[in-house]
C-alpha cells in the first residue's frame, strides 16, 4: 500500500508533501494522508469488501464476458462495466440504488450494499423479461452498469470530501498528528483508474483548491514498478529498512497502514453538504 501512496512521485515531480491518498483497486480502499515517505495517516478504510472486488462481481453477474462486443475484446470486471456504460450511453439516473452508510460521519467505506442492490435490481429486471429468455437488453445492462458507477463514485466522493474537511479542522486531537494541510488529492489503484471516478474526485479537488494527481492507468495496475520505486526512495533516504540480509526480512500478509486516525475522524463528527456532481462527467 505504501508503494500504491507513492506511484504518483514517480510520474509528478511537481507533487510534494503532504498530500492525501486514496486507493482503491481489487485488495484494499485506504483513504488516508502521506506526509513523508514513511509517514503516514489512515482516515478510513473498507470496512467490508473493496470496490473492485464488488464491481468484478457485478460484472460476473451481468455476464459481460459472455457478451459478443469488439468493445470488450480482453477486457472483464469493473474496466467491462466502464465501458459498457460509457459505449452505450448508459443512463445513469435511470436506477437509484442506495448510497451505503451515508449518513455515517466517519471516512469508512462499505461497499457491499452496492452489490447487493445490483443483485436485487438485476434480478428484477431479470423477472421482468421472463418472455426473453430472463435476458436484459443492452441498454439495460448499460443502465445498470452506469447506475452502479454513479453510486460508487458518489460514495467515494463523499468520504473524501470529509477527509478534507477534517484536514482543515482546527483541533489539538487533529493538529498532534496532520501537522500542515495537505495540497493535493491523489488517487492510485485499478479502481482509481476509472475515468468517472476520476472525473468526480477532481471536482471534489476543484472544490478545495487541491491538485488533483492520478497516475497514468498502466501504473496504477503494475505492482512491479510501484514496488520498485518505493526501493529507490526508500534507498535514497537511507532508510533503516533497506537491507542485504533478507533472512531478517519479517513477512506479513497485511500491515498496518501509518497512524490510525479513523476514530478521531468519527469523534469529529463532521457534517457535509456533498458536492453536487457534474452529469457530464457520467455522459462523457
Amino acid at each position: 500500500m505504501e508503494a500504491h501512496a507513492l506511484t504518483a512521485l514517480f510520474t509528478d515531480p511537481q507533487l510534494k508533501f503532504p498530500y492525501i491518498i486514496l486507493l482503491i483497486s481489487g485488495g484494499h480502499s485506504i483513504l488516508g494522508i502521506v506526509q513523508g515517505l514513511e509517514d503516514y495517516v489512515l482516515l478510513g478504510t473498507a470496512l467490508d469488501a473493496s470496490p473492485g472486488d464488488i464491481l468484478d462481481k457485478i460484472s460476473r453477474r451481468l455476464k459481460l464476458n459472455r457478451l459478443s462486443d469488439e468493445c470488450l475484446k480482453g477486457v472483464a470486471g469493473g474496466k467491462a462495466i466502464e465501458i459498457i456504460a460509457k459505449t452505450y450511453n448508459g443512463d445513469h439516473q435511470r436506477f437509484n440504488l442506495p448510497l451505503p452508510r451515508s449518513q455515517s460521519k466517519d471516512c469508512d467505506f462499505s461497499f457491499s450494499g452496492i452489490h447487493v442492490a445490483a443483485e436485487q435490481l438485476i434480478n428484477k429486471l431479470e423477472s421482468e423479461n421472463h418472455g426473453n429468455g430472463c435476458t436484459l437488453s443492452t441498454q439495460d445492462i448499460a443502465d445498470v452498469c452506469a447506475s452502479v458507477q454513479f453510486c460508487m463514485t458518489r460514495l467515494i466522493c463523499r468520504r473524501v470530501q470529509r477527509a478534507i474537511e477534517y484536514c482543515l479542522l482546527n483541533t489539538d486531537s487533529r493538529a498532534s498528528v496532520i501537522r500542515n494541510h495537505p495540497t493535493a488529492l491523489v488517487v492510485s489503484g485499478g479502481v482509481g483508474s476509472n475515468c468517472v471516478i476520476r472525473a468526480g474526485l477532481t471536482e471534489v479537488a476543484n472544490h478545495y483548491n487541491l491538485r488533483f494527481v492520478a497516475p497514468p492507468s498502466s501504473l496504477c495496475t503494475d505492482n512491479g514498478i510501484m514496488i520498485a520505486w518505493n526501493g529507490v526512495l526508500l534507498q535514497k533516504e537511507n532508510s533503516s529498512r533497506i537491507t542485504e540480509d533478507l533472512s531478517s526480512v519479517d513477512f506479513c500478509p497485511r500491515s498496518t497502514f501509518g497512524v490510525d486516525c479513523r476514530e478521531d475522524v468519527k469523534q469529529a463528527n463532521i457534517s457535509i453538504e456533498p458536492i453536487k456532481l457534474s452529469n457530464t462527467i457520467f455522459q462523457s
